[in-house]
Order: C-alpha cells, then structure tokens, then sequence
C-alpha cells in the first residue's frame, strides 16, 4: 500500500471512532452521568476531533455512520409491550412511583423511525463534517458538493442519510445529493446490513449471568408483596422505555423513576454484554460480517476495483460495484450509514479499541 493509501486508512479509522460516538445530548451533563442507556442513549460527543499532521494532508475522507437516534424497532416494542401487559391498570401499585402505569399508554410504535432528536442529530453532524474536511486546505468546496451517500434500506438510516446531507450542504446553495439506497433483504449482497443468521453467539448467557445478579434486587423493590409476574427482560424493558420515551418526549419519563442511581451502571453493563458477545470481540465471527465492506473500502483506497471487491465472495454486490454509477471511485468524501451492530463487525474487523 502506498504511503498516500495509508494515511487514508489511518484517516478512516479514525473517522470511524468519533463517527461512532458523535451525537447530541438530550440531558443535562450530571443527569447523562448517572444514566447511561446503552444503544439507546443520546451519547456525549467523544471529543473535539484531533487534526491531522501538519506534514499530512486529507485528500480522501471515508465515513461509516450509523442512523440517529430511533425509536423501538419491531422486536423490540413487541417484547416492551409484553412487558407492559403485565404491570399496566393495576388497581393498586406497591410503590407511589409505579402509580403512573395506571393509566399509561404505549405510543412509540413500532417502526423503528429516526425521531426528531435523531434528524437534528444527523444534521449537526453534517454541518461539522463540512466544517472539518471542506475548504480548509485539505479537501475543496468543489470536491465536497461532489459527496458520494449509501445507505441501507432501512427507513431510520435513510432517512439519517438524508438528514446528513442537508447538514453537509447547509450554505451551500447547492442541493443535497439523494443517497444510493441499498436493499437490506435475506437474499440480498448488501456490505452495510448484517445477514448471517447463522452466526453463533454467547450473548443470551452472558447477559442473563448478569441479570440474576443485579435485576432481584429491583423484583424485590417494585413488586414488593404484590407479584406482577415480572423477570429480568422486564426490568431492562423499564430501563429501555425510560431511554426511548425520553427522547421522545423530550422530558424525562416516568419510567426513569424506577431505578435507583446506582443501578444504571448495572444497565450500561448489560448493554455492553450485549453489543461486546453478539456483535464485537465476544462474537469471534461477527467481525466476518465486516469483510466485505473492507473490501470496498480498500478499493476506494487504492482504486484497484478487481483486487479487492470484485474479489469478494462474502456481501459484495459483484454487479453494483462494476458500475461507476452504483459504486464510483472517484470520490473525494464517501460517506455510507449502517446500523450500530454493522458497525461493530467494522470495527471489530480493523482491530479498533483492542
């Protein structure tokens, strides 16, 4: 590989740390310090993104981003619901701060659709994109205007595609591009979507090891000598339905007074277990998932089309990469927006945060 080639696959990793951490903030600095919410959170940004080398120049940025922040997906507001058939219009409640569930009714769907929070998210990080690479000696406005957008076909990343882009062309007086749209279906060679339902994982006894240790506690506390018939799914559902309906709403749910301060490092961790066993180094293959978009992006990084991609037999679309139209390599700023468990497989593959 050249030095040129290196330096952007330096460049590159590190767009791929902070684009993975960057986010807006719904809570204030102390109340995001005591309650971390996993996947679901409205994350601190990293840090101010570091400037290169002054004796290095940027000529190629390649960005993986996932979506912003969304509500429940099907799987998910399935089991919430379950969750919530149990515990909901009870006539009487063993604590004054379940006394909300009385009434409560569920509305943050199904679908899985980019909330407000999430746009305004992808937004402002397009503008700051811009505000990093374009026309400050490194990559030209003329350049910029010429991004390259993908994106899955899933409604949330598409629709953060497109929230990124009207960021990105802010001031610009020029459009913003219409990203290339990837089926994510079963039979379908896609690099940004993970398929590979056979893939083996530990997570489900990782996980529950850890809540038989720290969700009795919070059985005891809320059920107290009235059995609602609630486990330890239950009680992260809490946890995830005070996250989502936070953002939602804007204001703190109900459902965050259910836990003690101390109890949400134990809902951090369970989120850990879970991203770490299923999608990161506690997966050994998930970084296979990774491959391909590797593929692509050494391609992009070196331009050598039939070295790398056209050589994949993993999720390269053989096809759509032959065509300049569908997957060019005469970009300057590439951008492609995949879920959070993608890319995990990335950067699991890339050896990040070893």
């Amino acid at each position: 590989m050249t030095s040129t080639a290196s330096s952007r696959l330096v460049e590159t990793s590190l767009r791929l740390v902070t684009l993975a951490s960057i986010a807006g903030l719904l809570f204030s600095d102390a109340h995001a310090a005591t309650q971390p919410f996993t996947q679901n959170s409205a994350q601190l940004p990293e840090g101010e993104y570091p400037s290169p080398p002054s004796r290095c120049k940027v000529n190629q940025v390649i960005a993986l981003q996932r979506n912003g922040a969304s509500g429940p997906g099907a799987e998910l507001a399935t089991s919430i619901q379950d969750t919530l058939a149990k515990i909901v219009g009870k006539s009487e409640y063993s604590r004054s701060e379940m006394k909300f569930l009385s009434n409560y009714t569920y509305k943050l769907g199904a679908s899985g659709a980019l909330l407000a929070h999430g746009t305004t998210q992808l937004k402002d990080l397009g503008v700051q994109f811009r505000k990093t690479y374009c026309g400050t000696g490194s990559i030209s406005e003329k350049d910029c205007t010429n991004v390259w957008v993908a994106s899955t076909s899933s409604p949330s990343q598409v629709d953060s595609a497109k929230a990124w882009s009207t960021g990105f062309m802010q001031g610009t007086g020029t459009s913003s591009p219409s990203p290339r749209i990837i089926a994510e279906g079963a039979h379908d060679n896609n690099t940004l979507a993970a398929n590979c339902p056979n893939l083996a994982s530990s997570v489900p006894i990782a996980q529950q090891q850890w809540r038989d240790v720290w969700t009795p506690a919070v059985l005891q506390r809320l059920q107290g000598g009235t059995n609602y018939g609630l486990n330890s799914t239950d009680i992260v559902n809490f946890a995830y339905m005070c996250a989502l309906e936070s953002l939602v709403t804007t204001e703190l749910s109900p459902f965050c007074g259910l836990f003690l301060d101390t109890e949400w490092s134990y809902v951090e961790y369970d989120g850990d277990l879970g991203k770490y066993y299923n999608h990161a180094y506690g997966a050994p293959l998930a970084r296979s998932q990774g491959v391909g978009y590797a593929n692509e992006l050494l391609t992009r990084l070196s331009g050598l089309l039939a070295f790398y991609a056209q050589r994949d037999q993993t999720q390269v679309n053989n096809t759509a990469d032959a065509d300049p139209s569908k997957f060019p390599l005469d970009r300057s700023v590439y951008i492609d927006f995949t879920s959070d468990d993608q890319l995990l497989a990335v950067m699991t593959l890339l050896g990040l945060f070893l």
